[in-house]
C-alpha cells in the first residue's frame, strides 16, 4: 500500500516499511504492550472523522487486492497499481490510462510523475511507460539484485548483485534520477567506528535506516550521505538505540519510524526504558535529522496499541494507526504542536499523500477519491 512508511522492531528487528492493507499493517506484540498502556489518559474531545470526496471509478484494477497509490509531485495525477495492471489516472478529467503486466511479470510500484511502472520479471527488472514501451532507463537497471521506485516517482534506487544486497537488511548502490537519467553514487556512512558492518533496514523517500550492531541505528538521507564518522553529519543517531532524555541514555523499544521527503524529519514510534523519566507508555516523538543533540522537539503518548505510523512528505502531519478496544483507528497529528488534529474514517487498500501533506489519496475497492485532511 504506500509502499512505505513502518518499520516494526523489537530489540533492533525490524521489518521493511509500508503502507498496506487495512488489517496487514506490522502490529507489535500486544502482551509486551499492554503494561505500557495502562493508565493512559482518554481524549475527551476527539474531533470528528473526515469524509471521502467524490470518487474516480479504476477500470479493471485495484479491485479486490491490496493497492499501491501515488501521486505526482504537482498532484494533478495518480498512479496505481495491484501488481497485474497499472492504471495511470487524472483526477481532474477522469482520463486513465491502462497498463496490464504480460505473462510472467509482475509491477513492483509505479510513478504518477513520470508514469511508469517498475516491472519485475523473474530476476530482472526494466521501467514501462504509460505506452507500453520500456524506458531507456531500464538499460542501466541491468545486473539488479532489488530496485526501488520513490514514492514521489523521482528516483530510481538500486541494489547490485555480489554484495549483501539480496538480503532484506542490504544498502544500495546506487541512485538515478529519472528526470535526467544521471546515476548517482550512494555511500553509507559508518554509525560510529568499530562494531559491524552497516546494513539498511529499509530505504524510504530520501531517507534510510542504517544499522551497526553493538553500535546503534541512524537515519540519513543517501542522495547526500558520506561515510563521515566525525563529524556525522546528515545523521540522526540512535546509539545503542539510546534516546537522550535530560542529558541520560534511555534504552528503549524501537516500535516504528519514517522520514519526510526531504530527510529533514523523522518520527519514531518506541517504548522507553526510563519510566522514571517520561513513563513507560508507548510514545510518538517527532526530532530533525541532522542534529547532534539527538532530542525530540515534540513527543506524546500513544493511545492503545501502536501499529503504524506514516509521515507526510512535507513533514508536517503525521498518521497514526492504534488498535484499542478490538477497534483499530487512524488519528492524525499536527507535528509542529505534537496535537491531535482528527480521525480518518473510510475503507481503503491503499492511499498516498499529496506532496504538501493535505490531502490523501485513496483507494478502495477499485475507486479512487482524495481525502481533505484535518
Amino acid at each position: 500500500m504506500l509502499a512505505a512508511a513502518v518499520a516494526l522492531a523489537a530489540c533492533g528487528r525490524e521489518a521493511t516499511p509500508s503502507l498496506s492493507a487495512a488489517g496487514s499493517a506490522p502490529v507489535a506484540d500486544a502482551s509486551a504492550l499492554d503494561a505500557a498502556i495502562a493508565n493512559l489518559p482518554e481524549d475527551a474531545s476527539t474531533p470528528a472523522p473526515a469524509d471521502a470526496g467524490a470518487s474516480t471509478h479504476l477500470d479493471g484494477a485495484c479491485s479486490t487486492k491490496s493497492c499501491t497509490v501515488r501521486v505526482s509531485r504537482d498532484g494533478r495525477a495518480v498512479a496505481t497499481t495491484d501488481g497485474k495492471r497499472a492504471v495511470f489516472v487524472e483526477p481532474d478529467t477522469s482520463a486513465q490510462t491502462e497498463l496490464a503486466a504480460k505473462d510472467g511479470e509482475s509491477f513492483v510500484t509505479v510513478s504518477a510523475t513520470h508514469r511508469l511502472a517498475l516491472v519485475r520479471k523473474g530476476n530482472t527488472f526494466s521501467l514501462r511507460g504509460a505506452d507500453g514501451k520500456d524506458n531507456a532507463i531500464s538499460r542501466k537497471l541491468a545486473g539488479a539484485s532489488k530496485v526501488i521506485l520513490s514514492e514521489d516517482g523521482e528516483r530510481v534506487v538500486v541494489f547490485a548483485k555480489g554484495d549483501t544486497s539480496v538480503a532484506d537488511d542490504s544498502c544500495p548502490k546506487r541512485w538515478i534520477d529519472l528526470g535526467t537519467s544521471k546515476v548517482h553514487p550512494i555511500v553509507i556512512p559508518s554509525v560510529a567506528a568499530g562494531g559491524s558492518s552497516e546494513t539498511c533496514k529499509w530505504v524510504r523517500r530520501r531517507g534510510v535506516q542504517i544499522f551497526q550492531s553493538r553500535i546503534g541505528m541512524a537515519f540519513a538521507d543517501y542522495t547526500t550521505a558520506r561515510a563521515n564518522i566525525s563529524e556525522r553529519k546528515g545523521l540522526y543517531i540512535l546509539d545503542n538505540f539510546g534516546f537522550v532524555v535530560d542529558n541520560a541514555r534511555d534504552v528503549g523499544v524501537l516500535l516504528g519510524a519514517d522520514i519526510d521527503e526531504n530527510a529533514h524529519t523523522i518520527a519514531i514510534a518506541r517504548i522507553p526504558a526510563m519510566p522514571e523519566k517520561i513513563g513507560r507508555a508507548p510514545i510518538v516523538e517527532i526530532a530533525p535529522v541532522d542534529t547532534k543533540k539527538k532530542q525530540a522537539t515534540k513527543r506524546w503518548p500513544i493511545e492503545g496499541h501502536f501499529l503504524a505510523l506514516w509521515l507526510s512528505p512535507d513533514g508536517s502531519r503525521l498518521l497514526l494507526r492504534t488498535k484499542q478496544n478490538d477497534a483499530t483507528s487512524l488519528s492524525v497529528w499536527d507535528t509542529k504542536e505534537g496535537t491531535k488534529l482528527g480521525q480518518l474514517d473510510f475503507d481503503w487498500d491503499g492511499f498516498e499523500f499529496s506532496s504538501d501533506g493535505k490531502r490523501l489519496a485513496v483507494v478502495s475497492k477499485g475507486e479512487l477519491r482524495f481525502v481533505e485532511l484535518p
